[in-house]
């Protein structure tokens, strides 16, 4: 069971700084399904790899493919991003943030959600706009 702990304690860091990174840049809104499953077998691959200097190699690779993954996974406009292409695009005095499912995708690296951002526009109207966190597309929801 020894064997085990240091690929715990690693991907537990892991885990906790994808979570920090897709809360407060992402706005949650980050696929994390595939990267979770790595860590899990991060766990596994680190305790029978590491022990034998042969595989050493094997492990690099690993890491290396959970991060290519990694990289793959991050959407491609940050919350604040889609804020300012909300604002520009639509100028409003924004009230709420949140994000919404969008349609499913079996690509494990497309996010699922979407920012949305409801506030008040120049004729103090009620506004709801939509921000795609993949293509950066934005629009207003009726």
């Amino acid at each position: 069971m020894t064997k085990y702990v240091p690929g715990i304690i690693i991907s537990s860091i892991l885990l906790m700084l994808l979570l920090f990174l897709d809360q407060k840049i992402y706005g949650g809104i980050m696929p994390l399904n595939l990267l979770i499953l790595l860590l899990s077998l991060h766990v596994i691959v680190y305790a029978h790899l590491m022990q034998r200097q042969k595989q050493r190699i094997r492990y690099v690779v690993f890491v290396c493919l959970f991060a290519v993954c990694a990289m793959l996974s991050l959407p491609k406009v940050t919350q604040q991003a889609a804020e300012e292409l909300a604002l520009a695009n639509y100028p409003m005095l924004i009230t709420a943030k949140q994000s919404v499912p969008m349609e499913r995708s079996l690509n494990p690296f497309k996010p699922n959600r979407a920012y949305v951002f409801e506030g008040i526009d120049k004729e103090q109207q009620s506004i709801v706009v939509l921000v795609n966190p993949d293509t950066g597309d934005v629009h207003v929801l009726d």
